[in-house]
């Protein structure tokens, strides 16, 4: 049987003989009637039971998976919001740096690194400590 299939799957590798074969054995198989008697078959019903309860398991599994998503929704967005919400302790208020005094510590910055390794730096910046102190009120 082998054999058949692969010769009928390449219509050239039949021979004129096995080709008229073929064709007869066709032609008896139309003359009996085959295909009406196939198409006369009552066709297979389910029972209602087995039908009624494939349905409902897929009801079921779509309900499954929807509530599964709508956890996972859930849960993801407790976690968000615990991650952007969580208060951490209360900083204690402590007095930083007024304006006045970054603007003195810039000056110092610039006072002492024009020469660094030179006197002149530190008699320029306590030039300007003096001079910042001189103008407050």
């Amino acid at each position: 049987m082998n054999d058949w299939i692969k010769k009928l799957a390449d219509e050239d590798s039949l021979t004129a003989e096995e080709a008229a074969r073929l064709d007869e054995a066709l032609k008896a198989q139309d003359a009996a009637g085959l295909q009406s008697m196939v198409a006369s078959l009552p066709r297979f019903e389910a029972p209602t039971s087995i039908v009624g309860n494939f349905e409902k398991s897929l009801r079921r599994r779509g309900v499954m998976r929807l509530a599964s998503g709508f956890g996972a929704f859930a849960a993801a967005s407790m976690a968000m919001f615990f991650a952007l919400n969580s208060q951490e302790a209360a900083q204690p208020v402590t007095e930083g740096p007024s304006a006045d005094s970054l603007y003195d510590w810039h000056n110092e910055a610039v006072a002492t690194s024009v020469l660094p390794g030179d006197g002149a730096g530190m008699a320029a910046f306590s030039q300007v400590a003096r001079n910042g102190e001189s103008q407050r009120p």
